[in-house]
Order: structure tokens, then sequence, then C-alpha cells
């Protein structure tokens, strides 16, 4: 499937490796931003989520959490931000590295 999102569409390859990776909602992916990405501990921090158009909070506590990045991510995500997005490392418009 990852081969599929890299022939036709690129630069999505980052976000679907990582929702895939973290078993995370998409809604809480495309709220991610640099400042809750640690590459020094390889982890990211899910505390938000884009929910019919608001972002806010998860709905739970146990929703809010800190996920460990495979080294091969947390390297693909080093990558991406040298020269993109300063805030968002999932949106379209950060074009992430595959």
């Amino acid at each position: 499937m990852l081969e599929a999102i890299e022939a036709r569409s690129p630069e999505w390859l980052l976000f679907f490796r990582l929702l895939a990776a973290l078993g995370v909602r998409i809604s809480e992916l495309i709220e991610l931003r640099w400042r809750d990405v640690d590459l020094g501990k390889r982890t990211v921090r899910i505390s938000r989520v884009c929910y019919d158009g608001a972002v806010g909070p998860p709905k739970s506590k146990y929703a809010t959490r800190e996920l460990k990045l495979t080294p091969e991510l947390a390297q693909k995500l080093w990558a991406a931000r040298a020269g993109r997005s300063r805030t968002s490392c999932c949106s379209r418009t950060a074009r992430a590295a595959g």
C-alpha cells in the first residue's frame, strides 16, 4: 500500500507511514505540530484533535499520550523538517520526505 501512495502522491508518504506505525487517528495526526515531536527522545506527543472543523483536546485523558518513534521514522521526520513547514509536520504543505 505504501508503494502505491509513493507512486501517486509521494508528499503524503510520511503521513501514512506515521499513521500506520503509531496507530493514531487521522484527526490526531493532522494536528501534530513540530513542537509535539522530540527527535532526540524519538517521541511524539498527541495532545490535539481536529473534529468537525474545530481543534481541541482529545475526548479522554487517556487519548493524550506520548508515543515512541522508530529510528527510521525519526530520521524521516528529521529530513522532512529541514526547510519545511515551521509548525505542521503532517500537512500537505509540509511536503514531508518519504
